[in-house]
């Protein structure tokens, strides 16, 4: 079991009018129902559920515990995120250039409505350090991140393990 993804987002912005903008003309979502607190966009493609929701109105917000840092959108590979990246510096918002985060790249923007964007390629994806079968099974460290293994090991929680059934079996030491 696993989650698959989100059927959608609740958007708070203090530009709603703005936000919907890069929504519609820069992201490709279509706008949808409205009722008296705001709208539904639809994400671009097969239908399968991404959806939006922006409110009318909304103070800007302060980041703290319960927020979100930022919202991913995702594109299939590299020539796809550079063809949003053009898009993205077209309209002149301050946005990250290509970032390399060794399982996908990605570009960060700010909309007007104050929101960190974030598009992600699918590409290269997380079996480009060990096989698919065996995903989740180690602790994989990027280059960049392997010589403050001892120290990230020593914070990380200890997870129950889930047999097959559902059923929790033993808690692994941390010995």
């Amino acid at each position: 079991m696993a989650i698959q993804r989100f059927a959608g987002m609740t958007l708070s912005s203090h530009r709603p009018d703005s936000t919907a903008r890069v929504l519609t003309e820069l992201l490709g979502y279509t706008e949808g129902a409205a009722d008296t607190d705001g709208r539904w966009f639809h994400a671009p493609g097969d239908g399968t559920g991404d959806q939006l929701y922006l409110f009318n109105e909304a103070a800007a917000g302060q980041p703290g515990y319960g927020t979100v840092h930022h919202i991913a959108f995702r594109v299939s590979d590299r020539s796809a995120l550079l063809e949003m990246l053009e898009r993205v510096q077209a309209t002149r918002l301050p946005s990250s250039g290509e970032v390399d985060r060794f399982y996908f790249k990605s570009v960060y923007f700010r909309e007007p409505g104050g929101m960190l964007f974030e598009i992600a390629t699918d590409d290269p994806g997380f079996a480009v350090d060990e096989p698919a079968e065996s995903l989740g099974e180690a602790l994989k460290l990027t280059d960049a991140h392997e010589p403050m293994r001892a120290a990230i090991e020593a914070q990380l929680p200890v997870l129950q393990i889930f047999a097959q059934s559902g059923n929790p079996g033993p808690c692994p030491s941390k010995d």
